[in-house]
């Protein structure tokens, strides 16, 4: 049966969104009934990734040993632990140049597991290969990324990363944490819930919204900033609220202990990461539009997404601006909304602002719409209004 003009939409709505061609978009649709975010979660496979370290070759092996940049460092950091260590792997996406961050631990080294320590001998036993699981959108074949792994894991970092001034640049792709992989008490995390709670006023299981303000401000949380949305993402919450239930299932899940200084180190690394790790920055956008509307809403008032697009699409979020002349789009994308749109925003509204959003980085030409495009229709507008202005001239005043 030919596809109606609503399905074939949804293909190249399918297409561009995964990059997948259109018959491959058009069997995964299919296969769930045209249901969109169905179709997607469908197209999402587990990709196991093996780190050997004699395969990565390394660019930083002219450094001292003792500055950890090297394997030689990762090594001896690894035979001297008394527990696993955690480590937070960054590699790209072959086809879509985005990168990919993940965590996984090393065991110590085995007789550190069995109890009797490492015997003082630090490099005498070798760091096991590890083995990393992501689940991802269309992702290569394992062979294509074992050997972009190699290619591009040449920077190794290891950093005790004991301070927050101290954290390392999320730009390398490896780094290390020399924290113990442990178990996180739900009985401590549910403790240190009520501790936070005041029960004169927040209702049982749940801290209201003076409770979570104090609680995210003692972790470090600017209320102004994309940070914000980090911790809203981390807690799983939503604007105002803190629940019991989500709270400890996201420490326990992070491996993070109901301790402010350790829960202050998490929330800051990964805002330190927002701006570089894509599958980051989209769950972390994505969770915005989730804790900024009501329950019972299916959509946000547009005058609090323009807030939202302006702490999130800005430093320590990803500044939506124009890579080859610096145009301002988000400036634009704001004027737009606040000369022509009316209506509140929805969930695919906000999502599709996104994947413009990172498209319009790229290129500045817009080369990439087209009117057959799968974009939303007040996308088709603004790219109308944008170049009407930029005909006139007056673009430049708006972007300024």
């Amino acid at each position: 049966m030919p596809l109606s003009s609503a399905q074939k939409a949804l293909v190249d709505r399918f297409a561009a969104r995964t990059g997948a061609d259109k018959k491959k978009a058009e069997r995964f649709l299919k296969n769930a009934n045209f249901d969109f975010d169905a179709a997607i979660r469908a197209g999402e496979r587990r990709v196991r990734v093996r780190i050997s370290w004699e395969d990565v070759h390394r660019e930083a092996a002219d450094l001292p040993v003792a500055s950890s940049r090297n394997v030689a460092g990762l090594q001896n950091l690894w035979s001297a632990s008394t527990a696993p260590v955690q480590l937070c792997i960054t590699f790209f996406c072959v086809p879509s140049s985005e990168s990919v961050f993940v965590t996984t631990a090393i065991p110590g080294p085995p007789s550190t597991m069995s109890g009797q320590g490492n015997q003082g001998h630090p490099g005498n036993q070798r760091m096991p290969d590890v083995q990393v699981f992501y689940r991802g959108s269309f992702t290569p074949n394992e062979e294509d990324w074992q050997q972009n792994l190699k290619t591009n894991l040449s920077e190794p970092y290891a950093s005790t990363a004991s301070h927050l001034d101290n954290l390392p640049d999320p730009r390398p792709r490896l780094v290390h944490f020399n924290a113990p992989a442990v178990n996180v008490s739900e009985t401590a995390l549910k403790n240190q819930f009520e501790s936070l709670r005041n029960p004169s006023e927040d209702p049982v299981d749940t801290i209201g919204t003076n409770g979570s303000m104090e609680y995210l401000s003692s972790l470090g949380i600017n209320f102004e900033d994309a940070s914000m949305f980090v911790a809203l993402w981390v807690l799983e919450s939503r604007i105002g609220e803190l629940k019991k239930d989500d709270f400890v299932r996201a420490w326990k899940k992070f491996g993070v202990q109901p301790k402010l200084e350790d829960q202050q180190t998490h929330m800051a690394v990964q805002t330190k990461f927002l701006a570089y790790q894509m599958p980051l920055f989209r769950d972390v956008y994505r969770h915005a539009f989730v804790a900024g509307k009501e329950p019972d809403a299916r959509a946000l008032p547009v005058e609090a997404a323009i807030t939202f697009w302006e702490v999130i699409f800005k430093d320590p979020g990803l500044p939506w601006v124009g890579k080859q002349t610096g145009i301002n789009w988000l400036s634009l994308w704001i004027s737009f909304l606040k000369e022509k749109w009316t209506r509140t925003v929805s969930k695919d509204m906000w999502n599709m602002t996104l994947e413009f959003a990172l498209k319009s980085r790229d290129d500045e030409t817009l080369s990439f719409w087209s009117e057959d495009g799968a974009w939303p229709g007040v996308i088709d507008d603004f790219v109308a209004w944008y170049r009407e202005k930029r005909a006139s001239g007056t673009a430049m005043d708006v972007d300024s």
